[in-house]
Formats: structure tokens, sequence, C-alpha cells
């Protein structure tokens, strides 16, 4: 189940991927905007608009950096910005605010506090990146099918199983006989 965070003001509209989540429910999250639920400790994602992340660097930037810290904790935390590179690296047309300290803000946070970011053309793209994110952090699937990930030199296979014994019975030789590559996702971590 996605958890959408009720001060969300404009949150992202899930109907177009109906079948990876078993629904959306809307409630107070206590860190972000996003998450799996029962997931909650372990997975958050903060989404900002282009004005919102502005006055988010500058006017409420003690705030903001302690709830980004907060995030970093998590194992699973994502920072979506709903506004492509170019916007952030503009000028914005109702602030004085030099786009490069924005831009040097989200970098501070991906080197400092290791929060990822992601710049979005559209809203929707940003509604499709958040969705396959939080669909690859779910443990379970919708169809009543477990996703379970398998070790395998380094990466991670994400197949839909019965059960954790089917999963459990497939034997190596099976595994490269019928997987494509295309199947597989490396985890560095």
């Amino acid at each position: 189940m996605l958890v959408v965070d009720t001060r969300e003001q404009n949150p992202f509209d899930f109907s177009r991927f109906q079948g990876w989540f078993s629904g959306v429910e809307r409630r107070a999250l206590k860190l972000g905007d996003y998450s799996i639920s029962g997931l909650e400790d372990v997975c958050v994602v903060e989404r900002k608009e282009l004005s919102d992340l502005v006055r988010s660097f500058t006017v409420e930037r003690p705030v903001f950096v302690a709830r980004l810290r907060q995030m970093a904790e998590y194992p699973h935390c994502l920072l979506v910005v709903s506004a492509a590179l170019r916007q952030v690296k503009s000028p914005y047309p109702h602030s004085a605010v030099n786009p490069n300290q924005i831009t040097q803000s989200l970098i501070a946070v991906l080197a400092g506090l290791r929060v990822p970011f992601v710049c979005t053309e559209t809203h929707e793209m940003g509604e499709e990146i958040l969705a396959s994110y939080l669909y690859q952090v779910a443990p379970l699937s919708v169809v009543g099918k477990e996703r379970i990930w398998l070790p395998f030199d380094g990466w991670r296979l994400m197949m839909p199983f019965h059960s954790k014994a089917e999963a459990a019975n497939l034997r190596p030789t099976q595994f490269l006989r019928t997987t494509s590559v295309a199947s597989f996702k490396r985890f560095d971590y």
C-alpha cells in the first residue's frame, strides 16, 4: 500500500500504476510525503515543486536541512524535485535567489548527507519515477505474489514467486537459462 502524507498539497496521482500497489492511503507521515505502508521507518520520499525547493533552501533552510538529516538515517530515501535541472539552474522569475545556491545545496545534500535527488521534467514523470522507486523498495507485490531478491554475484534479481519455497527451489542453471540480462538490476550497497 502506497502512503501519501495528508499535508502533501499537490499529490501525485498513481492511478496509472494501480497494478503496482494494493492501493493508495492518505494519512499523516512522521517524515516526508510518500512511503510504503509498514515501511515508514525505512523508506521516505520528500517531493518539492521548484518554488517550494527554493523557499526550503532559503527561508526555511534550518528546518529543511534538519528534515533532510533525518531522511539520511533511513535506508531508502529520495528527494524528488518536480522540475527539470535546467529550471533549477535558471533564474527564478519571482525571486532574487541565485540558482547556483539551490543547485549547490542539492549537490551538498547528495554528497554530504547522501540523500539522492532526482529532477523530473513533468509532474507525470515525477509520478512514474516515484512509483517505480517505491515499487522497488516494497517487499510485496500486489498480485499476491512475493517479490524475492535473489543474490547472484553482487546482483539481485526481482521475480514474482508464489512462495519462498518456490524461490528456494530455483537452481542457478535454471536461473541462467530462464532469465535475461534485462531482468537484472545492479546494487552496490
